[in-house]
């Protein structure tokens, strides 16, 4: 899933109705995978205790794995650019190398 790109000088910027296309996609495909959501994880990483280095680290051990995000510089300006960055994102436990953390 990506997010809404917006250009510099861009006359409508319709996020509004990108996020709801978006959301829709995302709920028909959950419901296609049988996907629902996991609370402890949900309770595990929004605690305060996740704000324990080892406890945070023990929870992307687990749950995270390692990626990439394109992300736009500058994009108000003319000059604005595309940008490829490491990135952590939440998932589901085994989908990782977990010695590469």
């Amino acid at each position: 899933m990506g997010g809404f790109r917006s250009q510099h000088q861009q006359k409508s910027r319709q996020i509004k109705t990108y996020s709801q296309e978006a959301q829709q996609s995302l709920e028909k495909l959950r419901e296609k995978l049988e996907w629902s959501p996991n609370k402890i994880r949900d309770i595990a990483f929004n605690s305060s205790l996740c704000r324990l280095p080892k406890f945070r680290g023990s929870i992307i051990k687990n749950y995270g794995y390692c990626g990439q995000k394109i992300i736009r510089r500058n994009a108000d300006s003319s000059d604005g650019f595309w940008q490829i960055r490491p990135s952590f994102f939440l998932g589901f436990p085994g989908c990782i190398d977990r010695d590469t953390i």
